[in-house]
Parts: C-alpha cells; sequence; structure tokens
C-alpha cells in the first residue's frame, strides 16, 4: 500500500511541472499564494493544491493555544512535506475555515482600512524607495514592489544562471536572462501583494496577464523552484512590512478612541 509521503511528494512535483504552463494557471498559484506568504515556496504549492481557497493555515496546536479556536471535527488537514535527521515526514496544518471558536468570535485577516493608504504609503517608501504619488495606492504599492525587486533580484539571477540547462530559458545571453527573471518577479510579486490587499481590480493595470509572458520559458523544477522562491521571499518582506504598519495604525486607533471615550 503506498505511503501518504509518496503520494504528497508526486502531488508536489505534478502541480510544480503545471504553475507555469500558461499566465492563468501561474496567477491562480499567486492568487493563492497571497494569503500563504509567511510559508516557503515549497509549502504554498501544497497549500495550493490541496486547498486553493485557503486563507489563513497554521498547526492545530498554534489555533487552540494562540487563536482560541478548534478544528472541527472531521476537517482535514493540509499536509506539507518535512525533513529532519534525514528522514522525511508530513506535518498537517488547518485553514481557518475548518476553525470554530466556542463563543463565536470571528476570525478577522489584517487588512488595509480605509484611512491608511496614505501612511503604509510612507513606510513603504521609507524602506523601499520612491513610490511617487502617495494618492494612488495602488500604484505606490506596485512601484515599491518594482523597487524591492529590482534592488534584490540579483542573488535569484546567480542562481538562474546556474540553473537553466534544460529549460526554454537555456539559450538567452545572461542580459535577457536577467531581464525575463526580473520582470516576472516584479509582476508576480505586485499581483500578490494587491491580491493580498483586496485590490484585485488593480492587478489587470500593474499586473496584467501581458506582463507574465515569458512565464512558461521556466517550465524546469529547477528554473519554477528559483522564480517561485524569488517571489515568495519578496512578497513575504513587501507584506510584512504593509501588515507592521496596518496593525500599528489599528493600535494607534483603539487608543486614541479610548481616551476620546474617557474625556468624553
Amino acid at each position: 500500500m503506498p505511503r501518504k509521503i509518496d503520494f504528497i511528494t508526486a502531488l508536489y512535483k505534478e502541480t510544480v511541472k503545471n504553475l507555469t504552463k500558461d499566465t492563468a494557471s501561474w496567477r491562480a498559484f499567486l492568487h493563492s499564494a497571497a494569503y500563504q506568504y509567511k510559508y516557503p515556496f515549497a509549502d504554498q504549492v501544497l497549500i495550493h493544491a490541496q486547498r486553493p481557497f485557503a486563507t489563513a493555515c497554521t498547526e492545530l496546536e498554534v489555533w487552540n493555544a494562540h487563536f482560541g479556536r478548534w478544528v472541527n471535527r472531521g476537517a482535514k488537514g493540509i499536509a506539507l512535506i518535512r525533513e529532519k535527521g534525514g528522514r522525511s515526514y508530513l506535518e498537517h496544518v488547518f485553514d481557518v475555515g475548518d476553525t470554530h471558536h466556542l463563543d463565536n468570535v470571528p476570525f478577522e485577516l489584517w487588512q488595509v482600512k480605509k484611512g491608511y493608504e496614505t501612511e503604509i504609503a510612507e513606510a513603504l517608501e521609507n524602506r523601499f524607495g520612491d513610490v511617487g504619488s502617495k494618492a494612488d495606492f495602488a500604484n505606490a504599492v506596485a512601484t515599491a514592489c518594482a523597487n524591492l525587486v529590482q534592488e534584490n533580484i540579483q542573488d535569484y539571477v546567480r542562481e538562474l544562471y546556474d540553473s537553466a540547462e534544460g529549460s526554454f530559458l537555456d539559450d538567452l545571453d545572461d542580459d535577457n536572462l536577467r531581464y525575463r527573471l526580473m520582470l516576472t518577479t516584479q509582476a508576480s510579486v505586485t499581483y500578490a501583494v494587491l491580491i493580498r490587499l483586496g485590490l484585485e481590480e488593480e492587478t489587470e493595470v500593474h499586473a496584467p496577464a501581458e506582463a507574465f509572458e515569458w512565464i512558461h520559458e521556466f517550465n524546469t523544477p529547477a528554473t519554477i523552484n528559483i522564480l517561485g522562491t524569488a517571489t515568495g521571499d519578496m512578497t513575504e518582506i513587501c507584506l510584512r512590512e504593509i501588515e507592521r504598519t496596518a496593525k500599528f495604525l489599528d493600535k494607534e486607533n483603539r487608543t486614541f478612541d479610548k481616551k476620546e471615550e474617557n474625556r468624553y
């Protein structure tokens, strides 16, 4: 009888192989990965394969101890591959949709609330460089993503130079290889960040389908892994900065409201 880990390993390989077959497949993955930005690429692939519409995943113990939530009876965990001491094994996480709170307290994902945009744009500019007009929030976010990718892409380009053999990128010179990786990663990071911020309609302006024209050229496990890792790493950097600022503003506003209430 086949072991479950063999099944999950095969699922991972098959999913990776199909991620970059066309723009729609890659963007569907990015839509899923946008909510799993704190997970590494391999975990994002398996979450996408098993639960593409998951929005918040963690271990059962974390749901219990940190969030006071309990996994529903009969809920099926999402299997992730782990390694320790040269041995592979499975660890399971659960989406928030598979949990409940004993007092029916709803679970809320952090979000950029109305009125936060300018301060978040300023935080992005302080971290990643000039973002242009802060009045156009989506454009400021897209510009921050572009700045971040352009600043950091060279580390991944070096890996791609050594891994392009056998892919459709194989015959490209160094400049074209870098150009394709940079623009595809930039579009991918922008798309994922805008999705997580609830700005899906803005993706057609700042990360349209034509921005992914070379996605099919990343057609080997090695090149897909480099693109996925670069995208995941920089999406996480950007979204963690936005998350930190949004939560800080939430705290500041709660403090202000409390002071106003006390004064009244």
